[in-house]
Protein backbone atom coordinates (compact mmCIF):
# COMPACT_ATOMS: atom_id res chain seq x y z
CA UNK A 1 0.00 0.00 0.00
CA UNK A 2 1.15 2.83 -0.65
CA UNK A 3 0.83 6.02 1.68
CA UNK A 4 -1.49 9.18 0.43
CA UNK A 5 0.45 10.62 -2.48
CA UNK A 6 -0.24 14.10 -4.40
CA UNK A 7 -1.63 12.43 -7.31
CA UNK A 8 -5.18 11.49 -8.62
CA UNK A 9 -4.56 8.42 -10.93
CA UNK A 10 -1.28 6.68 -9.58
CA UNK A 11 0.20 3.63 -11.57
CA UNK A 12 3.93 1.68 -10.91
CA UNK A 13 6.55 0.88 -13.58
CA UNK A 14 9.47 -2.16 -12.73
CA UNK A 15 11.86 -2.24 -15.14
CA UNK A 16 14.61 -4.58 -14.92
CA UNK A 17 18.41 -4.04 -16.21
CA UNK A 18 21.01 -7.08 -16.43
CA UNK A 19 23.91 -6.86 -18.35
CA UNK A 20 23.83 -7.92 -22.43
CA UNK A 21 20.14 -7.98 -21.93
CA UNK A 22 17.22 -5.67 -23.40
CA UNK A 23 15.56 -3.93 -20.28
CA UNK A 24 12.36 -5.91 -19.45
CA UNK A 25 8.89 -3.52 -18.61
CA UNK A 26 6.01 -4.16 -16.50
CA UNK A 27 3.20 -1.96 -14.92
CA UNK A 28 0.43 -1.92 -12.74
CA UNK A 29 -2.96 -0.84 -13.85
CA UNK A 30 -3.98 2.27 -13.68
CA UNK A 31 -5.70 3.62 -9.67
CA UNK A 32 -8.02 6.01 -11.14
CA UNK A 33 -9.17 8.78 -8.24
CA UNK A 34 -7.22 7.30 -5.41
CA UNK A 35 -4.13 8.98 -3.54
CA UNK A 36 -4.09 5.48 -1.23
CA UNK A 37 -3.18 3.14 -3.94
CA UNK A 38 -2.76 -0.89 -2.67
CA UNK A 39 -1.03 -2.94 -5.62
CA UNK A 40 -0.92 -6.62 -5.13
CA UNK A 41 0.51 -7.26 -8.13
CA UNK A 42 3.12 -10.27 -9.43
CA UNK A 43 5.77 -9.89 -11.76
CA UNK A 44 8.10 -12.47 -13.25
CA UNK A 45 11.58 -11.37 -15.12
CA UNK A 46 13.43 -13.79 -16.49
CA UNK A 47 17.06 -12.83 -14.96
CA UNK A 48 20.55 -14.71 -15.52
CA UNK A 49 21.37 -16.14 -11.54
CA UNK A 50 25.29 -15.62 -12.67
CA UNK A 51 26.76 -13.92 -9.62
CA UNK A 52 28.71 -11.60 -12.24
CA UNK A 53 25.21 -10.13 -14.00
CA UNK A 54 23.02 -10.01 -10.26
CA UNK A 55 26.01 -7.57 -9.06
CA UNK A 56 25.10 -5.58 -11.81
CA UNK A 57 21.04 -5.96 -12.21
CA UNK A 58 18.93 -2.98 -11.15
CA UNK A 59 15.10 -3.15 -10.43
CA UNK A 60 13.95 0.34 -10.58
CA UNK A 61 10.43 1.28 -9.55
CA UNK A 62 8.80 4.12 -10.73
CA UNK A 63 5.61 5.90 -9.63
CA UNK A 64 3.45 7.79 -11.91
CA UNK A 65 0.79 10.22 -11.98
CA UNK A 66 -1.62 9.00 -14.90
CA UNK A 67 -2.64 12.52 -16.65
CA UNK A 68 -4.54 12.06 -20.07
CA UNK A 69 -3.80 15.85 -21.88
CA UNK A 70 0.04 15.84 -20.82
CA UNK A 71 2.54 13.19 -20.46
CA UNK A 72 2.60 11.36 -16.82
CA UNK A 73 4.53 12.69 -14.08
CA UNK A 74 6.56 10.94 -12.30
CA UNK A 75 6.02 10.90 -9.11
CA UNK A 76 8.87 9.21 -7.34
CA UNK A 77 10.88 6.04 -7.72
CA UNK A 78 13.42 3.92 -6.32
CA UNK A 79 16.34 1.40 -7.06
CA UNK A 80 17.42 -1.82 -6.42
CA UNK A 81 20.59 -3.43 -7.02
CA UNK A 82 23.64 -1.91 -9.12
CA UNK A 83 23.24 1.56 -9.08
CA UNK A 84 21.21 2.28 -5.54
CA UNK A 85 22.45 5.47 -3.90
CA UNK A 86 19.99 5.18 -0.52
CA UNK A 87 20.44 3.30 2.35
CA UNK A 88 17.11 1.30 2.26
CA UNK A 89 17.73 0.24 -1.11
CA UNK A 90 21.29 -1.27 -0.79
CA UNK A 91 20.29 -3.29 2.60
CA UNK A 92 16.88 -4.48 0.78
CA UNK A 93 18.94 -6.04 -2.14
CA UNK A 94 21.82 -7.19 -0.08
CA UNK A 95 18.88 -9.26 2.05
CA UNK A 96 17.18 -9.95 -0.64
CA UNK A 97 20.31 -11.65 -2.66
CA UNK A 98 20.95 -13.84 1.19
CA UNK A 99 17.43 -15.38 0.84
CA UNK A 100 16.66 -16.66 -2.97
CA UNK A 101 13.65 -17.74 -3.29
CA UNK A 102 12.18 -16.05 -0.12
CA UNK A 103 9.77 -12.73 -0.20
CA UNK A 104 11.76 -9.98 1.69
CA UNK A 105 9.65 -6.99 2.59
CA UNK A 106 10.48 -3.46 3.31
CA UNK A 107 9.35 0.30 3.11
CA UNK A 108 11.26 2.39 1.16
CA UNK A 109 11.15 6.55 1.08
CA UNK A 110 10.50 7.23 -3.00
CA UNK A 111 13.12 9.52 -4.06
CA UNK A 112 12.96 12.03 -6.91
CA UNK A 113 14.91 11.56 -10.23
CA UNK A 114 17.77 14.10 -8.50
CA UNK A 115 17.90 11.67 -5.11
CA UNK A 116 16.26 13.96 -3.26
CA UNK A 117 14.01 12.20 -0.80
CA UNK A 118 10.17 12.63 -0.94
CA UNK A 119 7.61 11.95 1.81
CA UNK A 120 5.70 9.11 0.52
CA UNK A 121 7.15 5.71 1.48
CA UNK A 122 5.62 2.66 0.07
CA UNK A 123 6.57 -1.28 0.95
CA UNK A 124 7.88 -3.76 -1.41
CA UNK A 125 8.58 -7.01 -1.72
CA UNK A 126 11.15 -8.91 -3.42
Amino acid sequence: MLPRLNVKNPYVRVEVAQPGRSVSRKQTKIKRGTSQPVYNDVFAFSVSPKVDDMLHTAIVLKVFDHDRIRSDDVVGQLKLGHGSTQETEINHWNAAMHVIGQETIRWHYLVDCDDDFKEQRISIAI
